[in-house]
């Protein structure tokens, strides 16, 4: 076919087809799972926090206001791109089918780079919106600690520190801040052993040694395999409560990518045609308590 604008046209429209049906078609991953999502409207997003979300207290005298705008956190978006040259040759040469199948790719990238962002925070352990990394031993909400930090190994044992610890987490004011841990994160060096803790039937008693119901097989403890926790940081594992609308970590997007085609005069010029698309977000630490993380030492 003869490269001009009549056919740019024509093979644009194929091109955002295949762009808007691998959109509506991308399944939700899991490790999204662990973000909460905001949409963002500026070159950066203000995040006020309160020490405890949540906190409703008994109205008797003077409301007791918390004051969400001390903490003012900032998070800035990111460019990210994706592009592809098209030879005009091959496209003269009606070779355009193998152009159109990178499409679906080029999306599926898009909400690779969302999860690799999450796993990057979880990982490098940023700031949070106080000033402390994300997860800590020395953080508090008021007077109660806010610990979710720990080095050794997935153990049967190291799972219940962590879970009991996080369910047991309270408020400015002291009350339970009901965290409920229901996703265990861990990458394919553990995920058997992750297997073994929360979906075998039996477990083991040490002390007596015999056999005995695992307990926290009837707790319905997701596992969670993430392809971003390996080399150093394959003995890495993370709890989290994925129940509650705020979570351990904030996913914000500024622009979903939309794709441009080159015209005919571009063509003419380069010999190649162009597909191009752009998009803007970033991801930041979220709720401490709602997240914890383990074999950092391992």
């Amino acid at each position: 076919m003869n490269i001009n604008d009549a056919t740019l046209q024509t093979l644009n429209k194929q091109l955002n087809a295949k762009w808007t049906a691998a959109f509506e078609a991308a399944p939700q991953s899991q490790l999204n799972s662990l973000a909460t999502q905001y949409t963002s409207t500026t070159a950066s997003n203000h995040y006020a926090f309160m020490e405890a979300l949540g906190g409703w207290s008994e109205w008797n005298g003077a409301r007791q206001f918390k004051d969400i705008a001390s903490q003012q956190f900032e998070v800035k978006n990111a460019d990210y791109e994706m592009s592809i040259k098209m030879p005009k040759n091959q496209l003269e040469d009606d070779q355009i089918g193998m152009y159109v199948d990178i499409v679906p790719s080029m999306v599926a990238g898009w909400f690779k780079k969302q999860q690799s962002l999450i796993m990057s925070v979880l990982t490098s352990n940023p700031n949070a919106y106080d000033g402390t990394a994300l997860f800590a031993t020395t953080r508090t909400y008021g007077s109660n600690t806010i610990s979710n930090l720990a080095t050794g190994a997935l153990t049967a044992a190291t799972f219940e520190t962590a879970r009991v610890a996080m369910m047991s987490y309270k408020d400015h004011a002291g009350e339970p801040l009901a965290v409920m841990p229901d996703t265990l994160v861990v990458g394919p060096k553990k995920e058997k052993v992750a297997y073994d803790i929360v979906r075998n039937f039996f477990g083991y008693d040490a002390t007596d040694k015999v056999q005995i119901d695992n307990f926290y097989r009837t707790t319905g403890t997701r596992i969670v395999v993430s392809p971003y926790l390996v080399g150093d940081y394959d003995d890495y594992w993370f709890l989290a409560d994925t129940t509650d609308i705020v979570k351990g970590v904030l996913l914000q997007i500024r622009e979903v990518p939309a794709p441009l085609l080159s015209n005919a005069q571009e063509v003419a010029r380069s010999k190649t045609i162009d597909y191009m698309a752009d998009g803007r977000m970033a991801a930041a630490a979220g709720a401490p308590h709602k997240i914890y993380c383990g074999g950092t030492g391992a």
